[in-house]
Order: C-alpha cells, then sequence, then structure tokens
C-alpha cells in the first residue's frame, strides 16, 4: 500500500486543511453509515477527504459532507478510497535481495533443524498479490538451489476484496512485472495477450483471504490456524493510521511472530516500528526486524 503525503500540506489551494472538519466526517461515516473511519492518520484522511470533494465539485467542505451524509455510494466511495492497495514485485530491491540471499536461506535451515513441518509467511495487507507472489518466485528458487524441497505456506491477506480477486486471478499488465527478471517471468508465468498469468507451479501455494488488521476477533488469518510465523510482510500500511491503530496492529503482528521470525515493512514505516519498540533492525539499508530476543542471521 503507498501514498504520497505531502508534508500536511492539501494538493487545493482553494480548501487549506484546517478548514475541512475531519471530525465532522467521522461522526458522519460512524452515526449514518455504520462505517469507521477515525482510525486513520489525521493528514491522510484530510487528503483523501480533499480529494473525494474534488473530484465530485463540491465548492466546499461544507458542501461535500452535506453530499457524504445524504448519499450512502459515496460513504463507500471514501471508505474503499482510505484503504489504498498499491504494490509491486520485488518492489524494494534490498529487500529482496536481503530475503533471497541471507533471510529465506536461513530460516529454511532452522525449519530443517528443528524438524518442522514448514516455513510460515504472512503477506498483511498484500494489495493485487504482487508482493506474495514474489515471496512465492523465491522459495521456489531456494527450493531448486537446495535440491530439495522447502516446504512453505504462505498466506495473503487484505481489507480490499476487489484486490484480493485481482491477486487471486494473478494475471498482470507489462507494467506491473517491470521488476520480475526475465528468468522468473519465463519460469513463474505464462503469456496471455498482452498480459503475464502467474502459473499453476506457484499459484497453488499462496492463499489468499480478507482480514481487517484492526479486526479484534482475528489474530491472524483465519485459514492459518495459528500464528508462529517465520516471516510477516507489512509493507507501507502502518503510515496510513494513527498512534492507537499502529500500536494495535503492531502488537497484532508481534504476536503472530515466531521467536526467531522477521518482520519486513516499508521504509515509510521504519521510525514507526523503531518508536514501538522491542525489534531491532536486520540491515539498516532495508526495513527488515527481528525481536530483540532473537539472534537472527549473522
Amino acid at each position: 500500500m503507498d501514498i504520497a503525503i505531502n508534508g500536511g500540506k492539501t494538493e487545493s489551494a482553494d480548501l487549506p486543511i484546517a478548514d475541512f472538519p475531519a471530525g465532522s466526517a467521522v461522526e458522519i461515516m460512524r452515526s449514518i453509515h455504520g462505517l469507521d473511519i477515525s482510525c486513520f492518520e489525521e493528514v491522510f484522511l484530510l487528503k483523501t477527504l480533499e480529494r473525494r470533494r474534488e473530484n465530485l465539485g463540491c465548492k466546499s467542505g461544507k458542501e461535500y459532507l452535506g453530499l457524504l451524509s445524504r448519499d450512502s455510494g459515496e460513504a463507500s466511495a471514501l471508505f474503499e478510497a482510505l484503504h489504498v492497495v498499491y504494490s509491486e514485485f520485488f518492489r524494494d530491491g534490498v529487500t529482496f535481495s536481503l530475503l533471497e540471499s541471507r533471510i529465506l536461506p536461513s530460516l529454511a535451515a532452522l525449519i530443517e533443524k528443528e524438524g518442522r513441518k514448514s516455513l510460515r509467511v504472512w503477506c498483511a495487507g498484500c494489495a493485487a498479490g504482487q508482493e506474495a507472489w514474489s515471496v512465492a518466485m523465491l522459495l521456489e528458487e531456494l527450493y531448486a538451489s537446495r535440491g530439495r524441497q522447502v516446504p512453505y505456506m504462505l498466506f495473503a491477506t487484505d481489507i480490499s476484496e476487489p484486490a484480493l480477486e485481482l491477486a487471486r486471478a494473478g494475471l498482470y499488465s507489462p507494467a506491473a512485472v517491470k521488476n520480475v527478471k526475465k528468468l522468473h517471468l519465463d519460469k513463474y508465468f505464462t503469456s496471455q495477450g498482452d498480459s503475464f498469468l502467474v502459473s499453476k507451479s506457484i499459484r497453488k501455494r499462496v492463499d489468499f483471504s480478507k482480514l481487517d488488521l484492526l479486526d479484534r476477533g482475528l489474530s491472524c488469518p483465519a485459514i492459518s490456524v495459528y500464528g508462529d510465523f517465520d516471516l510477516i510482510l507489512c509493507n507501507n500500511v502502518l503510515i496510513y493510521y494513527n498512534g492507537g491503530a499502529r500500536r494495535f496492529i503492531l502488537d497484532k503482528l508481534t504476536s503472530c511472530l515466531s521467536a526467531r521470525g522477521y518482520l519486513v515493512t516499508g521504509e515509510a514505516d521504519r521510525i514507526i516500528v523503531d518508536r514501538f519498540g522491542g525489534f531491532r533492525e536486520f540491515s539498516a539499508p532495508a526495513a527488515i526486524f527481528s525481536s530483540d530476543n532473537n539472534g537472527g542471521v549473522k
């Protein structure tokens, strides 16, 4: 998930952020439409409200809020706009290089040494699936390089059902696969007209399901049964939420991470994880963290 938040300034000159009553929007969404948007970071919320106002041609925040109170369709559109879904294959080169060369081989060796059945991975906030498929390709390549199977279970979740439908379909444009090496493109995709379809060899290895990270009733993907994940990726998600929601999500991820596991976030989330505490950075160029008591990869 990704968006630019430009120093707290709106993109419109005629409606300063301070003049937009975000609190009124939160109350309208909660009391009239039964939707809670109080968890979002204030500047991000205000900028999203401003974009919706501009898109609908409302001349003022008051006019937009009047429309929002009357129109359930706009309430749904605003709610969907606040759940930004964006990802790329192998999005951060340094991060994926470290996963490929050091972290995944070390975790595979640990699983084998401890006699566990599988390496467990959770991609939280997976958007349209690019990150999950990227990790699956690395794990398949690890299997090939070791000459023996690396059993793994890969769960990918998002709150957006439309994004999950795209992920399950596994069909991507040439622009979407620009970061995929030709070797991987030839091995793990098939051509479908002008698009590329994720091959069956890895489609069966990833389970996509809907999950709200703020759901108090679920601590991990329901299909996974329990947490104890060796690797959790939660890339550019935390930045969209306020302090309380960030702490709740990080508490949830921490509780689901195995003692020797790793958390991968986006670069924009790094300072949030640092302030949360309980983690140490694995390698400064990448936002990869292990728990303080994890001996980690040397």
